[in-house]
């Protein structure tokens, strides 16, 4: 049910698999940003969950994913957006994630104890 309810018929679902096997998922969610000041919107990628079954991690298989999710937002050509607990910072920063700094801060709203992260923000 909650996937139906919260993921739209556009959103970006990355697969991995290996063999028959399907070892990794990331979901990225199309989004729209409010930008008061300027009175626009514009569109962004929610970086909204990021799946290696376990006994795959450590085997370069994140790595695979991590990148090629990486190019598909750099094609998208949006940023992209994602919530983390701060123990999961550096392994985002490892594959070029920033936390995001406080002009973005002003136009997301930020989720309670998490991180916000951003990539491909120009």
């Amino acid at each position: 049910m909650f996937f139906l309810k919260n993921i739209g018929p556009n959103d970006f679902h990355i697969v991995l698999y290996l063999k028959k096997i399907l070892i990794g998922y990331v979901c990225l969610r199309k989004q729209k940003l409010y930008i008061k000041n300027k009175d626009e919107t514009k569109n962004y990628l929610h970086f909204d969950t990021c799946i290696v079954k376990k006994q795959f991690r450590g085997k370069n298989y994140t790595k695979l994913l991590m990148n090629f999710t990486n190019k598909v937002i750099e094609n998208s050509k949006c940023i992209s957006i994602l919530y983390c607990e701060k123990n999961l910072v550096t392994f985002y920063k490892k594959y070029g994630w920033k936390i995001s700094n406080k002009k973005l801060n002003n136009f997301i709203q930020p989720t309670k104890n998490k991180i916000t992260m951003q990539y491909n923000l120009k």
